[in-house]
């Protein structure tokens, strides 16, 4: 990097360079490169594959000497201040430069392309101090739940439907990287602005069974179905001005519950090697959910009574259950 700064130095440019720390590799490796000039900032930015169908770039982390302000045109925007994760993509010619093909796509992406990384760290700090001592069950467990992730995924993605790591998968990403091995149940969040109708059939079409139906979709809309011996909920967030909240129901008392977040938006990030999305900032979605414990495992879990950010919101009236309560 020193004989390239040389090099621009010498016809008018100031070279700066940043590096950084794969997760993939466990290496530094340069990932932004700045010529910067009184009249124009070139910025090339590195490209890595992470997984098979995914590329990342890291957010600038200054080296050499310091952030150049003084010298640099930066506008703060896409490319520098955060990570991003991108669908791998081709190249194609357009006149004397390569372009992401295709191009609109990947335009697309660019606003919304954020990466949060699971903190690995903290993940192996509590392995260390809890134990990784998985039964066969538990194992199974895992894989199983990992391929339903995948499955939903297909599924919502074919869709057009933005959907989030929820509940206790979003936590086992957040707190250990990996599924709870005893949660036996797969979570998702869904913001109801983005419901489909056709989401239940295309489900069922792809050998999901419809375990019930609670609410509807102006109030407290929830879905859950069964793949095997693994069920998997859907939850729909509701936006109101300063937080969001999903909805629960007690099957056999009409009971709503209401569950409520602080306001989020959404991330990707790298799970099990699949490119998901999760609340973002995610530590104050994890704490409204599991409270300032979230780091000690628990395994009992009251649905309605746990969680610090349930309340009780009414009960459905007795002629509405139909409606609100099917259980298949």
């Amino acid at each position: 990097m020193e004989r390239y700064r040389l090099h621009f130095e010498t016809i008018g440019y100031r070279y700066v360079s940043t590096a950084s720390f794969s997760p993939v590799t466990g290496l530094s490796s340069p990932s932004h490169h700045f010529l910067c000039s009184q009249a124009l900032t070139v910025h090339v930015v590195v490209w890595f594959n992470r997984t098979r169908d995914t590329v990342w770039t890291d957010q600038v982390n200054w080296l050499y000497p310091s952030q150049p302000e003084d010298s640099c045109h930066l506008d703060g925007k896409y490319f520098y201040n955060y990570s991003r994760l991108f669908d791998s993509f081709n190249l194609t010619k357009r006149g004397a430069f390569l372009v992401p093909s295709p191009t609109e796509k990947f335009l697309q992406e660019v606003p919304d392309s954020q990466l949060v990384e699971c903190n690995r760290t903290r993940a192996r700090q509590y392995m260390d101090k809890y134990g990784q001592n998985y039964t066969e069950e538990d194992k199974v467990f895992m894989r199983k739940a990992r391929q339903t992730v995948s499955r939903a995924k297909q599924y919502l993605d074919e869709m057009g439907i933005p959907f989030w790591l929820s509940s206790g998968t979003c936590l086992g990403w957040f707190r250990q990287c990996d599924i709870i091995p005893y949660s036996k149940d797969v979570d998702l969040g869904i913001f109801i602005k983005h419901f489909n109708a056709d989401l239940i059939h295309a489900f069922e079409q792809g050998g999901f069974f419809l375990k019930h139906i609670f609410g509807k979709v102006s109030d407290s809309y929830e879905l859950s179905f069964q793949s095997g011996d693994i069920k998997l909920d859907l939850f729909f967030f509701y936006e109101a001005a300063d937080h969001a909240w999903n909805g629960g129901t007690h099957h056999e008392t009409g009971q709503k519950y209401k569950y409520i977040f602080p306001k989020f938006s959404l991330c990707w990030t790298i799970f099990l090697d699949l490119k998901v999305r999760v609340p973002c900032p995610s530590q104050p979605y994890i704490e409204a959910n599991y409270g300032k414990n979230w780091l000690e495992p628990v395994h009992v879990w009251e649905w309605n009574r746990s969680p610090p950010n349930v309340r009780d919101n009414g009960l459905w009236p007795q002629e509405e259950w139909k409606e609100v309560i099917q259980v298949f």
